[in-house]
């Protein structure tokens, strides 16, 4: 899990390792600031090859799994980082956030014949 304080325009993150190719598994949860509050926040996810994956914050989002808790977008989970903003809108008010970067290492998943023991269990 990534953990996220959002302080105004200032994003502060503690995580542990993050490995790539990860599906519906890793997640962040965002800790608001009042200053925050009653804003429609959308964050976005880019990996560097140019990628965006915005994604709504909120109850009804297919990427939401507790209280302010979203599934990170598999899409960005790829070698070697990907970066997180925010962009908070409420009336003619908006407020924005600079980027913050995590570094993802390569996991140990590959595409390819399941191993023979794996095979097995199977049977």
């Amino acid at each position: 899990m990534i953990y996220v304080k959002v302080n105004g325009q200032q994003l502060e993150s503690f995580s542990d390792q993050i490995y790539s190719d990860s599906v519906n598994y890793l997640t962040v949860r965002f800790d608001f600031f009042d200053d925050w509050k009653g804003y429609a926040v959308t964050a976005l996810f880019r990996h560097q090859s140019g990628g965006t994956v915005s994604l709504v914050l909120d109850d009804f989002s297919g990427y939401c799994v507790g209280e302010n808790t979203y599934l990170i977008p598999y899409e960005v989970l790829k070698t070697p980082s990907f970066t997180l903003s925010l962009i908070g809108v409420k009336d003619n008010s908006r407020i924005t956030t600079g980027e913050i970067t995590f570094a993802v290492k390569q996991s140990g998943f590959g595409e390819g014949e399941a191993h023979p023991f794996l095979r097995a269990a199977d049977s």
